[in-house]
């Protein structure tokens, strides 16, 4: 893969983003058109609405293409809430993934693997964000 370059959200890169996410869990997990309209209301929603001095949406660039992307949203003065966390089939494996979760946490982030329900009532293993607000120590969203 091309090197990575993480871009601010850019005309065009909405329409991308709800297709891919979409596409891969239509495939991987059978999630049915209701998803991809969730995701239009999300992507939607912060476009619209974002606060930029504490929330952010990257969209990760291999040379010409489009491999994944991951939002940070305010969730509460306290508490920064990731979204849209995704990197195309192609691109996983890479290093990517862990690229995109320091960036969304400034570098204070690290996957795990955790049990979780994923649409509706649809038990999968998912790499999830430990935030540091779960051992006590809540992130500034101001970085």
């Amino acid at each position: 893969m091309d090197h990575v370059v993480l871009k601010d959200l850019m005309p065009g890169d909405a329409g991308w983003l709800v297709e891919q996410h979409a596409l891969v869990y239509t495939q991987e997990e059978g999630f049915d058109a209701s998803f991809e309209g969730l995701v239009a209301q999300i992507v939607g929603t912060f476009i619209q609405n974002h606060d930029s001095s504490c929330e952010r949406g990257w969209i990760a660039w291999a040379g010409a293409q489009r491999v994944g992307c991951i939002f940070c949203v305010k969730d509460s003065d306290q508490v920064a809430k990731l979204r849209l966390f995704l990197t195309i089939p192609s691109a996983r494996g890479t290093g990517l993934g862990q690229m995109l979760l320091s960036e969304c946490m400034g570098g204070r982030a690290r996957a795990v693997m955790v049990p979780c329900v994923c649409g509706p009532m649809k038990a999968t293993l998912r790499p999830v964000l430990f935030m540091p607000a779960m051992a006590g120590a809540a992130p500034n969203l101001r970085q």
